[in-house]
């Protein structure tokens, strides 16, 4: 079955960031919060419309909610009948809104954003107080029907600091990362054994399938790719792989909960001297990218040491050259340009350095800890560190 399991997180640590994500709000006079995406109510609540039973057939199409005051109370709505196999931290009330089991002509999606009106009045949270939403968790009929409801009162979009406070990790949360990495690590072993001339991207796939699966059991939370290194488009999957291809394999799975990531590109056969300088290149950004990571340091100047490094040679991969990982494949920071934050200890972020050309492509990508004074590398398929 897919993988539904979580990792061990105490009521105590999910109240710890509840705490925190109410600090950061007061900062901007946010006097609630209303939290609607699944990932950020399992990160606060433990729920994440995943019952006893199995997946919510209602949470999906309806949506649950966490309402979050700065006082600290706080209420998860969520449609009936799911009430009766929601299981939360008891610091947290559970209130239903009337879905399929009203009789009156509704719409139901619409009767969330009462339930969350009506939530705000039962915390105590002021009517013209400021409320915070998370935008990727809430639909605009419910935004809309909010805003019909409570027109005094000022909303305003807060996505930003529930995705903030996700990125420093604890070491329960660590502990499952380092096990999605182990997964990783075991099926890029396998490929990099098994992987030969002759072979279909499929058969590849599903060898790096198989390790992820003996651990999670079928129809596991899985991303896979296999190019041969010429390009990333259906010419070079439609042929089998042939002697003196590059195999790129970028393999994420998820387990407890959390994803783990990772890519390398390998010769198939002898390695020719144009592949050589190309991976030669992307080990050297990889290594000087690793160097840089420490707490304090922006993200996006540890990108700019990879991408000054491929620029040397090559022409500089035009996306990320990394991100934040966790709960979400991707999460902040992103290692760009633009990214404004800065590492934060016991932040986990992927590093893939990139060579995009016509004819050429190579990616390689491991995962590290920040630390107070630098990073602990915790993939070890490609047996990368700092540069020194």
């Amino acid at each position: 079955m897919p993988d539904e399991s979580h990792a061990r997180i105490e009521p105590s640590e999910r109240a710890e960031r509840r705490a925190r994500l109410a600090e950061r709000l007061a900062r901007r006079d946010v006097a609630a919060v209303v939290v609607g995406d699944g990932r950020d109510l399992r990160y606060l609540t433990g729920f994440d419309g995943v019952t006893g039973l199995g997946p919510s057939p209602f949470a999906g199409p309806l949506g649950s909610a966490l309402i979050l005051a700065r006082d600290g109370g706080a209420m998860l709505l969520v449609p009936e009948p799911d009430h009766w196999h929601v299981a939360v931290d008891d610091a947290i009330a559970v209130t239903t809104y009337a879905t399929f089991t009203d009789l009156t002509s509704l719409r139901p999606r619409e009767r969330l954003a009462d339930a969350i009106a009506s939530a705000l009045d039962a915390l105590g949270v002021n009517p013209r107080g400021t409320v915070g939403y998370g935008a990727s968790g809430l639909s605009a009929g419910v935004l809309r029907r909010w805003r019909e409801l409570t027109p005094d009162r000022e909303l305003v979009d807060v996505d930003d600091e529930l995705a903030v406070v996700r990125i420093r990790k604890s070491a329960a949360e660590l502990a499952a990362i380092r096990r999605s990495i182990a997964l990783c690590d075991a099926a890029q072993r396998a490929v990099a054994e098994g992987a030969a001339a002759g072979m279909t991207r499929a058969a590849i796939q599903d060898m790096a399938r198989a390790v992820v699966e003996r651990a999670t059991g079928p129809g596991a939370a899985i991303v896979l790719e296999a190019s041969w290194g010429e390009d990333f488009g259906e010419a070079s999957w439609r042929r089998p792989l042939r002697a003196g291809d590059l195999l790129l394999t970028d393999i994420a799975p998820r387990l407890d909960g959390y994803w783990g990531d990772s890519c390398n590109t390998r010769p198939v056969g002898p390695l020719g001297a144009s592949q050589r300088a190309m991976l030669d290149t992307l080990r050297a950004a990889l290594a000087a990218g690793t160097e840089a990571v420490r707490a304090g340091v922006a993200a996006r100047a540890v990108d700019a040491v990879m991408r000054e490094r491929v620029g040397r040679s090559y022409r500089v991969y035009e996306g990320s050259g990394g991100h934040g990982i966790g709960l979400d494949y991707h999460e902040p920071p992103r290692l760009m340009p633009a990214e404004t934050l800065v590492l934060e200890e016991d932040t986990v972020i992927a590093l893939e350095p990139g060579i995009y050309l016509e004819g050429a492509c190579g990616r390689l990508e491991h995962l590290v800890r920040v630390t107070s004074d630098g990073c602990e590398v915790l993939s070890r398929h490609l047996d990368i560190h700092a540069a020194g």
